[in-house]
């Protein structure tokens, strides 16, 4: 039966940094009620929150009129009347494009299913000499991000199919890439986001163009309570026994 091994202990002189070097580190930093980021002026605060919202107001026009398309393929898709017109006992509606997108969709995921690899690397021919080193390094790149995409993320399994149906469904999806905190899970996280929480520079031709974005977001009770208890958050004192 094998055996774990033991560590081996280095002796003072090969280790990178000694104990001597070491600094300490403080069991909690400090925080400024209201303020998050350190270092900033209440000034230069506002003035990042006045930014903030003339960018997001720049871009609320395409987002609404997005999220009320939006609002009514949804409405398509579950076989919904658009409006209260026709909403009675005399008419009924076909539900017939939600079949219709789950066959588009099974097509689409049975072809990607049957991809030997979601990504293949070419080499960058620099001359001829380094052209076998260059195939090389492709060629292992290429294996280590297929076996994460496959193994770790699990990105045709679990990622994709997401992705198809809110494509086939409002004709635009976006992936967001975000790190796990959670040691356990996979080291980054796809989501598929809310078309209509985005604010998107509205002088961008494309998404990856944008010199900036915003995303609205939602907190639960739980993690509004823990701001309060943690002291990231506070209640202003002309609040304070009213809530």
């Amino acid at each position: 039966m094998a055996h774990a091994r033991k560590p081996r202990k280095l002796k003072g002189a090969q280790r990178l940094i000694s104990t001597d070097q070491a600094l300490p580190v403080p069991a909690a930093l400090p925080s400024v009620p209201g303020n998050e980021v350190m270092n900033l002026s209440e000034a230069e605060r506002q003035e990042i929150l006045s930014t903030i919202g003339e960018r997001v107001a720049s871009a609320q026009p395409i987002t609404d009129a997005l999220s009320e398309k939006m609002r009514l393929w949804e409405k398509q898709y579950y076989g919904r009347w658009e409006n209260a017109e026709n909403d009675d006992a005399e008419h009924f509606y076909l539900t017939k494009s939600r079949e219709r997108l789950h066959v588009v969709r099974a097509f689409l995921l049975y072809l990607a299913s049957q991809l030997p690899q979601l990504v293949s690397f070419r080499p960058k021919v620099r001359t001829l000499s380094a052209l076998k080193e260059d195939w090389d390094k492709a060629k292992i790149a290429e294996a280590l991000l297929n076996h994460d995409l496959d193994d770790k993320w699990r990105f045709r399994n679990d990622i994709l199919p997401g992705w198809v149906t809110c494509f086939l469904k409002h004709s635009i999806a976006i992936y967001k890439v975000t790190w796990n905190e959670d040691p356990q899970r996979p080291d980054l996280r796809f989501e598929v986001v809310d078309r209509a929480l985005q604010y998107i520079d509205p002088l961008a031709h494309d998404c990856r163009d944008a010199r900036w974005w915003y995303e609205k977001a939602f907190k639960t009770r739980a993690e509004c309570e823990e701001k309060f208890e943690t002291g990231e958050w506070w209640y202003p004192p002309e609040m304070e026994g009213r809530l």
